[in-house]
């Protein structure tokens, strides 16, 4: 959901946005969920039992940690889940029309079958006027929060459109 937002604070502030970085993107005009998966996904948000909230936050993550995991209940709690599922999978009326951002825009995708690179290609990069992708094999929808210190080792250093400065981290 960090990518819907980002993209709508863009779109409502271009002159102020130098650049965007997306990480698995979700379309900011909502998630498409099946009819079963909307119903598995409401019955997380409405459950009030950490554990079941931990279930479905690790169902989304490619190499979930316990640490990882804890931080995404969290970071969503119940009183609010079923809110933030509801603004995830309607998305914004913004997110229905090309981008008026014109910053440059770097969307990491990866092998997740859920933040597909398909669905990125056709329902994110369409939208935007200077898309870049970069993939990382084996990252997940989660992966900054599953695996923060594999993903900033294989994220891309930079990108030469944005210009963004990295730092090397210390093992």
């Amino acid at each position: 959901m960090g990518a819907q937002v980002a993209e709508l604070v863009a779109a409502c502030r271009p002159h102020n946005t130098a650049g965007l970085v997306l990480v698995t993107p979700i379309p900011s005009k909502g998630f498409p969920l099946s009819a079963e998966q909307a119903i598995a996904f409401d019955n997380v948000a409405r459950n009030r039992d950490p554990t079941v909230a931990a279930a479905g936050r690790k169902a989304l993550m490619a190499s979930p940690s316990p640490e990882a995991i804890g931080a995404l209940v969290a970071a969503t709690p119940a009183e609010t889940a079923l809110e933030a599922l509801h603004a995830w999978t309607a998305g914004h009326p913004l997110g229905t029309k090309p981008s008026t951002d014109t910053a440059p825009t770097l969307l990491i995708t990866s092998d997740d079958t859920f933040a597909s690179r398909e669905l990125v290609r056709d329902e994110v990069a369409s939208r935007l006027p200077h898309p870049e992708t970069a993939c990382v094999p084996g990252a997940g929808h989660g992966r900054t929060l599953s695996s923060p210190r594999p993903w900033r080792a294989s994220s891309p250093a930079s990108s030469p459109t944005l210009n963004i400065p990295t730092t090397k981290e210390k093992s």
